[in-house]
C-alpha cells in the first residue's frame, strides 16, 4: 500500500471552488474530499476509491 500524504501537504480547501476532475462547484451539499494519495480536492463522485485509514 502506498504512503498517504500528511494533511499539511493537502491542497487547502480555499485554493479551489470546483472539483479537480469534473469541475462541479462545491457547496453545502457538494462536499470536498481530499485525495490521500495526491492531496488534491475532488467531489464525492470523483473520489470513489476508498481505503481504511
Amino acid at each position: 500500500m502506498r504512503q498517504c500524504l500528511p494533511e499539511s501537504a493537502w491542497e487547502p480547501d480555499e485554493a479551489t471552488a470546483t472539483c479537480r476532475q469534473c469541475k462541479r462547484r462545491f457547496s453545502l451539499f457538494m462536499r470536498r474530499h481530499h485525495c490521500r494519495r495526491c492531496g488534491l480536492v475532488f467531489c464525492d463522485s470523483c473520489s470513489s476509491k476508498r481505503s481504511l485509514l
